[in-house]
């Protein structure tokens, strides 16, 4: 394989054509260990090779007086849980590994998913069970997405399950694997994912007068974040209808879930470097309720727009409400907590360069063994500038330059790409002047 590197480099600080598709990888238990790593654009497509295994309920109650629950076929993990009837009674139901559930909906949504089989024997015996198993699992599962001409990904998750987990004093989980994928790749984001039992204020125990673990806490702990990551909050309860299970029919997911949907319905009318928050784009699908309600002041925080001393180490983007206009994605920023606000600090930038960069990488394989000439040159440029065209005209760059550099190696082509982006408006600065006279000069700067 030809040696392709596209280096980034940032050179200043802040004062529908997508180059790749917005398919997102997603874990998923099964209980076959013959399946294997695929991408899916349909849920038919997908349905066929991982059905929902038939739930079938014993007519009388046993001893203890259950209705039991049997499960023939399928190939997707699940556990057992129960159900008052009345009186002594109890159904006892299934419950499908809620990533099959997230994978169903963004398929639904439109979004290209990228399936990686995690074998689980048998069924598990809680939601917290899959959750501690995901942990462990994650980082042999994701080794073989560093490749980047083979799978072509834009958003790695861990699936319904968080990935960053308070351990005591300290935090685990599987998020520093989700990080190692973006980390080689240089091309894709990862989202973390929070324990959905965490709120953000601290409250106490009464029984015990100790702080029960906090959001704000976890986010001390984590102490670093990165411009090709981002994590939103908190956990809602969706509609999940697409998999046609009818003990499913709505779920706790997790807050990336909400954003992956959203993403799903702007790419049908908008391009995806255009933020997906805020009151015209940061609507979220199929949310009936969230977790917990942020305020302004926790959003601040979230945000790191607080004083120094009070500003969190990691950027999360909200989930909240806002005004009257309903619940909206109200946040637009990788995790990094870099006070100079860098381009890449801002995520639909970062999504902006990694498309650049997919772009980039397909150009050079496409011009890769022909002759080394002006032809050449002019021909790579062309096979770029119309994504690059199409993100100055679509409000994503304000410019775009080429330079081609002198190198003595031979069989290479050297050149310098500079762009300048376009950031989401965040901040306002607006100063109302009264006067005691009856007419007051203004000066308009445009």
């Amino acid at each position: 394989m030809p040696r392709i590197i596209i280096k980034e480099d940032e050179l200043t600080t802040f004062a529908q054509f997508n180059a790749t598709e917005n398919s997102v990888l997603v874990p998923l238990f099964v209980t076959l260990d013959n399946k294997s790593s695929a991408r899916y654009s349909n849920l038919a497509e997908f349905k066929k090779d991982f059905p929902t295994a038939s739930v079938t309920w014993e007519e009388e109650a046993d001893t203890e007086g259950v209705y039991r629950a049997k499960v023939s076929g399928g190939v997707v993990s699940y556990w057992r849980d129960s159900r008052a009837l009345g009186g002594d009674q109890y159904r006892e139901i299934i419950l499908f590994d809620k990533s099959y559930l997230m994978i169903c909906e963004l398929l639904a949504a439109g979004m290209p998913v990228v399936v990686k089989p995690i074998y689980h024997e048998g069924e598990f015996a809680n939601e917290a069970e899959a959750s501690s198993t995901i942990q462990t699992s994650i980082a042999e599962a994701f080794a073989e997405f560093n490749d980047k001409n083979l799978w072509n990904i834009k958003f790695v998750t861990s699936g319904a399950y968080p990935n960053v987990i308070l351990d005591g004093s300290s935090i685990s989980g599987a998020y520093t694997s989700l990080r190692a994928v973006p980390k080689d790749r240089a091309d894709c984001i990862d989202l973390l994912e929070f324990e959905k039992t965490l709120p953000f204020d601290v409250e106490v125990d009464s029984q015990s007068s100790e702080s029960i673990p906090t959001l704000k806490k976890v986010l001390s702990l984590l102490s670093s974040g990165n411009s090709f990551e981002a994590a939103f909050y908190p956990w809602g309860v969706y509609t999940t209808s697409a998999a046609g299970l009818v003990n499913q029919m709505s779920a706790e997911m997790p807050a990336c879930f909400g954003y992956l949907l959203a993403v799903a319905q702007n790419a049908l009318t908008n391009a995806d470097w255009l933020a997906n928050s805020g009151t015209i784009r940061g609507r979220v699908p199929n949310l009936n309720s969230l977790k917990y309600n942020i305020g302004e002041t926790a959003m601040h925080y979230l945000q790191g727009d607080g004083d120094e001393g009070e500003t969190a180490d990691v950027r999360v983007n909200p989930i909240m409400p806002v005004g009257t206009y309903g619940t909206r994605i109200w946040g637009n920023r990788t995790t990094v907590s870099d006070t100079s606000d860098k381009y890449t600090n801002f995520l639909n930038v970062r999504i902006l360069v990694c498309d650049i960069k997919k772009q980039l990488y397909h150009a050079s394989l496409r011009v890769t063994f022909e002759p080394n000439d002006d032809i050449a040159w002019i021909n790579f440029k062309k096979l770029n500038n119309t994504l690059l065209d199409q993100m100055q005209s679509g409000r994503g760059i304000q410019w775009y330059r080429w330079s081609k550099l002198i190198t003595d190696k031979k069989a290479t082509l050297k050149a310098l790409l500079t762009v300048k982006p376009i950031e989401a408006l965040e901040y306002f600065d607006i100063t109302v002047n009264l006067t005691d006279g009856g007419s007051v000069e203004v000066e308009e700067v445009i």
